[in-house]
């Protein structure tokens, strides 16, 4: 069976001999989010976290004058 734009085979299709296909692959291994993401991160998290640390420091300074 072709799938809609006739290209390649539906996968969830039954081979000729009416058995399922297996796929012979190893196993997944899961993304390390951190390492792949963490540099864009912190260069959005150190800003707000700067900006934060004044925020509270001048709040802090005008409540004690």
């Amino acid at each position: 069976m072709l799938s809609s734009a006739g290209q390649a085979p539906v996968s969830n299709e039954v081979a000729e001999n009416g058995t399922a296909r297996t796929i012979e692959a190893p196993e997944a291994e899961p993304v390390d989010l951190l390492r792949t993401a963490g540099a864009p991160v912190l260069k959005r998290v150190v800003p707000v976290a700067a900006a934060v640390v004044v925020v509270i420091v001048v709040v802090l300074i005008l409540l004690l004058r």
